[in-house]
Parts: structure tokens; C-alpha cells; sequence
């Protein structure tokens, strides 16, 4: 065998198709590992509270968490088989986009597709997030898209498009810049009889579910509506160091080798907008980022806000690189978020005794030891009595680890209202509670009256001090006309020009 050969082989020994598919169930190894070595967190075992009773719709989503959580948590609620969809996320995606692109160039499809499934995105995020179904539903929904205009005018594909995106709707509001893409994309559209049907099957398809969410609202005070666009945007004010923010989320997301090439080759980006398939990731990559990066400047943008255009910036690669440059690429990525890697498993074996003398340990402490809590309040719980925290997250929880629901006290925060909707204050009068104050920042004060006699009890969870507050017989009418009157008035007022079908809150309590 002479030299050269030699090297073609050792050359073809390393393809990216072999890479990827290491890569694919090394990953899924990882990502299970990750998701038993994590604790549930208190929005996850908020979204399985919502799966273990399925509604409609809730307080701070739109309902497809829960409906699509649901039958991983049937036969249990361990973290894996709860955390299941999220680990398994980012592997479909990725084997579909390769599938996407393969007719076109195998080994580059291979590339793209290793590339998207080692960001630190896709292999990180194993915690269950209403983006979850935002990102797969999206995801679908422009990829079925892709693909009509890919093999010129399959109607079935615009049908289902529309039903993904529908289904990402129902997964959170943040797939709106995606629906904004979808829309332009069409005005933009040269066959005007061909635009006007392919969007009215995309249009037929998401319907469905539009309306069920309007009729939903309607009927709860839209509660959805005010939650995500007026409620928790009140303190929303101009600054530019929110726009620094995050731009440097999206240098980190993506890592910084990837936006610097997008950057780099943005007359390369613009020529795509000209080609029908690529025009459509194009818009699907980039506007969600500019939309955002233009609201960074009154808003603080989430980095989980732009997880619905992630997987498209890396398909846009496609177009824009090389084979050579694409490979060069997907070991720096190997690198850079195996560094990473090192840092977050290092962090969770570090003992927890290191994390004593830290200004955040109680929240650490608690996040990781709540369940050694369940005997102290086991004797309450067998005596009936009511389980309460002021902390939707600390709630849900412990109604997670007891299976018992454990309501919030007080009148709470914007976020994690749920309890609003799911518990009924009228059914606990004259009844025992059991408070589980976390922050010990519940005074004797704030609670004598509410009961007719009650005692505090001074608890220790590892090092860390927190109160048990034990109150007997509930004042419900004095509970009524503070506590919940305060939550209808801050809550719970719908402006005048939208039409209710039911006064929700305000019937619930009578006010």
C-alpha cells in the first residue's frame, strides 16, 4: 500500500457521517446521565402537576406542555422518563435535518447536522421547558414548509405545516417571529395563485387551534394574554444593556466561531433570500433575531426566547460553507462546548459543604436536599392538614415529592399563578395548615390573623434554618378580604374591550 493511499484511508476513516452518528448516541448517553444527575427543578415539577391534570390551558401557558408531557409521566415521574421528549429533542432534530439536506450534498447535510447536535444548546438543555414543544413544533412546522417548497408543491405538506405551528402556538406565544417569517414569506412569494392557496392550507391547518385557545381564554379571564403580554412586562423600560445581554447570548448559544462566519458572510446570506428553499431558513434564522435584538432595547430577552430559531441558523449554514469549513467547525464545536461539559459536571459532584459559606446556598441546599424535608411534615400530612409555602416553586415541588397538593400562601408573584385556577381557598376554612417557610420571612405578625391560634417551629436542613408555621383553624372571610382581594386587583383586571365569558376570579370568590 503506497503513502497515499494510506492517508485516503486514514482520511475516510474520520467522515462526518460517522462523527455524527458517535456523536448522536453519544449524546443520548450523556443527556440521560445529565437528567438522572439533576434534580427536578420547581418549573418542571410545575409542568408534571399540569400533566397529572390536563386542562385547557393554564395561568402562565397555553396547554401543549402538559398535554404533551403527559404520557411520559403515565407509568412514572422519575426524572428520566419526565425529561424523556427533551433528551430525545435534539437528536430528531438533528437526523432530520440531515435528512433535509442529503439530496443536495450527504457529507455536508452530515456536518450541519453534527454541528446543531454537539451546541451546547442540544446537549445541555435536558430540563423539561414549555420551549421544549416550541422547539420541536417550530421546528416541524417550517421543516414540512421546507420541504413543499423544496419539491415544488406537495399540499399535504402546507397542511401539516400549519398544524405543527398550530401546535407551537399552543406551546408558547415566542413562535410568533416564526409565524411573522411564515407570513412575510408569502407576501414575498412571485406565484400569487399558487401564494394564496399554500397559505390558506398553512392557515387551515394552525385554525384549530388558534381558536381553541382564544375560546379557552375567553373563559378564564384571558389570563394567557395578560400574563404574557401585559403583566409581566410592566417594569419594561429602554436600555442598551439589554442589547449587550443579548447579543452576548447569542455569541454563547451559537458560540462565537458561528457568528462571526454569519456576520462575515452576510452578502452570501442575502443572495439566499433569492432562492426558494433558502429564503425560507434564511427568514426562519435570522428575523427571530432581529425581532428580538430590536425589543432588547426595552426588554430583557431570556435566553431561552430564541431557542424556536435555533436549529435554523444552523441549517442556514448550508448554504453559506463549505464542506472543509463546516468540518473545521464541528471540532472546534467539540471543543468548545466540551469545556463546558467539564465545568457543569464538576460543579454538580462538587460537595455540598463547599457551598455553605455562599451567599445562595439555602436555594442550593434546597434544590438539591427538599426531599429531606417529607418526614418532618409526614405527621401534619396524616393528621390532614393543609401544605403550603409562599413559593409557587417550592410548591410544586413538594406536591411533586409528596403527591399531595401543596397550595401557595400570600398573595405570590406575576409568575406561577396556576394555584389561582387550581386551588380553592373557600374549601380550606376552619381548616389546619402546615407553611413551610423556606426564606423565614413569614412574621408572627403576617399570619396571627389568619388563624385562631398557631405555633412556629424553628426547622434545620442541612446547616440551613427554616420555620415550620402550624396554624389551626383557617379565617377564610378574613383571608377573602385581603389576601385574595389583593390578587383579584392586581391579577385579574381585564381591559374593558376585551369580551368575557365568564368573570372567573372575580365569581370564584365572590368579589
Amino acid at each position: 500500500m503506497t503513502l497515499s493511499n494510506s492517508l485516503i484511508i486514514r482520511k475516510n476513516t474520520f467522515s462526518l457521517s460517522q462523527w455524527f452518528w458517535f456523536a448522536f448516541f453519544a449524546s443520548l448517553i450523556l443527556k440521560i446521565y445529565l437528567a438522572y444527575l439533576v434534580p427536578i427543578t420547581g418549573d418542571e415539577a410545575e409542568y408534571i402537576g399540569w400533566a397529572q391534570q390536563l386542562q385547557g390551558g393554564y395561568y402562565d401557558h397555553p396547554p401543549m406542555i402538559a398535554w404533551i408531557l403527559h404520557p411520559f409521566i403515565l407509568f412514572s415521574t422519575s426524572n428520566i422518563c419526565a425529561r424523556f421528549l427533551q433528551i430525545i429533542t435534539a437528536n430528531f432534530i438533528a437526523v432530520l435535518m440531515y435528512l433535509g439536506f442529503r439530496s443536495l450534498d450527504r457529507e455536508k447535510a452530515y456536518g450541519i447536522a453534527l454541528l446543531y447536535l454537539i451546541s451546547p444548546i442540544s446537549l445541555f438543555n435536558i430540563t423539561i421547558l414549555t420551549d421544549t414543544p416550541l422547539v420541536l413544533f417550530s421546528f416541524l412546522g417550517i421543516f414540512c414548509l421546507f420541504l413543499a417548497e423544496k419539491d415544488n408543491f406537495r399540499f399535504y405538506y402546507y397542511a401539516l405545516s400549519g398544524v405543527f405551528l398550530g401546535c407551537a402556538y399552543l406551546s408558547k406565544y415566542l413562535m410568533f417571529p416564526l409565524a411573522l417569517c411564515v407570513f412575510i414569506y408569502f407576501l414575498t412569494a412571485t406565484n400569487i395563485p399558487r401564494r394564496l392557496l399554500k397559505g390558506c392550507l398553512v392557515i387551515l391547518g394552525a385554525l384549530p387551534f388558534f381558536i381553541q385557545n382564544i375560546v379557552w381564554n375567553y373563559s378564564h379571564d384571558w389570563v394567557n394574554f395578560l400574563f404574557n403580554l401585559e403583566l409581566r412586562n410592566k417594569n419594561s423600560h429602554f436600555t442598551a444593556l439589554h442589547l449587550v445581554t443579548y447579543i452576548a447570548f447569542l455569541f454563547y448559544m451559537f458560540s462565537p466561531f458561528v457568528i462571526i462566519a454569519i456576520v462575515k458572510r452576510y452578502r452570501t446570506c442575502l443572495t439566499l433570500l433569492h432562492k426558494k428553499p433558502y429564503r425560507l431558513l434564511t427568514l426562519s434564522a435570522l428575523l427571530p433575531l432581529l425581532f428580538y435584538a430590536v425589543l432588547a432595547f426595552v426588554k430583557k430577552i431570556g435566553l431561552h426566547w430564541v431557542f424556536c430559531a435555533y436549529p435554523f441558523l444552523f441549517m442556514l449554514l448550508f448554504g453559506v460553507l463549505h464542506t472543509s469549513t463546516i468540518r473545521r467547525y464541528a471540532r472546534w464545536m467539540f471543543y468548545y462546548t466540551g469545556f463546558q461539559l467539564i465545568i457543569a459536571l464538576a460543579v454538580f459532584h462538587v460537595p455540598l459543604s463547599f457551598w455553605q459559606t455562599k451567599p445562595y446556598f439555602p436555594k442550593i441546599n434546597w434544590f438539591l436536599n427538599y426531599e429531606q424535608i417529607e418526614p418532618v411534615l409526614q405527621p401534619y400530612l396524616d393528621q390532614q392538614f393543609i401544605l403550603l409555602t409562599p413559593s409557587y416553586a417550592q410548591s410544586y415541588l413538594l406536591t411533586y415529592k409528596q403527591n399531595k397538593t401543596a397550595a401557595v400562601w400570600g398573595v405570590g408573584t406575576v409568575h406561577g399563578r396556576q394555584d389561582d385556577l387550581s386551588n380553592d381557598f373557600k374549601q380550606f376554612n376552619q381548616k389546619n395548615m402546615v407553611i413551610v417557610d423556606l426564606d423565614r420571612k413569614l412574621s408572627s405578625l403576617s399570619v396571627a390573623p389568619y388563624f385562631v391560634r398557631y405555633t412556629v417551629l424553628e426547622r434545620n436542613l442541612n446547616g440551613m434554618p427554616y420555620r415550620l408555621i402550624i396554624g389551626y383553624g383557617f379565617n377564610y372571610a378574613h383571608y377573602r378580604a385581603t389576601v385574595l382581594k389583593a390578587i383579584y386587583l392586581t391579577y385579574y383586571q381585564v381591559p374593558a374591550f376585551l369580551p368575557r365569558g365568564e368573570f372567573y376570579y372575580k365569581n370564584k370568590y365572590q368579589f
